[in-house]
């Protein structure tokens, strides 16, 4: 990664709140860069919640919570979790919780791909663009190019954000 884009990562990170989308074509390389993520928002003593049996990612001082996101997102907070890890893809009613409970939390959500316009757009098929554009702060995309990994950080003020608009524009005509 970059200094620009760790450093804007960071940024994003520091804030505790809103959707971070860790994206990869692979699942090892989405787990790796969620690891990353997580310790990057330091302190040790932060509560993460890690949901779903889809998110294989091991974080040693994470609290494990079932599969169903919503009562699990419920759960989370009830036990003071300031990050909330989810393994995608989630459904509709899935991506809401999340997106209502990242107004208060930081939540790190793995999916699938390596476009960010793409890997947004999905999101946009569960709730409101408007949303979305909202609530999401950045995704960061992982690639393995023989055999070095590279983290490219998208800031969804930019290039992202503009896609999930102009997608929500085609849905109103």
């Amino acid at each position: 990664m970059s200094g620009h884009d760790a450093a804007m990562m960071r940024r994003v990170l520091n804030d505790n709140r809103g959707v971070v989308i860790s994206a990869a074509a692979n699942a090892p390389l989405r787990e790796s860069l969620t690891r990353t993520i997580i310790d990057e928002i330091g302190p040790e003593d932060s509560a993460i919640a890690v949901i779903g049996d889809q998110s294989k990612v091991v974080i040693a001082r994470a609290i494990r919570l079932p599969s169903e996101v919503v009562p699990a997102i419920h759960a989370a907070e009830m036990l003071g979790c300031d990050t909330i890890v989810v393994g995608g893809p989630v459904d509709r009613s899935a991506t809401r919780g999340l997106f209502d409970a990242a107004s208060e939390k930081l939540v790190v959500l793995e999916l699938p791909g390596d476009d960010p316009s793409a890997v947004a757009a999905k999101l946009v098929d569960n709730v409101s663009a408007f949303l979305v554009a909202g609530t999401l702060r950045a995704v960061l995309v992982a690639r393995d190019d023989l055999g070095t990994a590279t983290v490219t950080l998208h800031l969804v003020t930019d290039d992202v954000c503009r896609a999930i608009l102009d997608i929500e524009d085609v849905n109103i005509k």
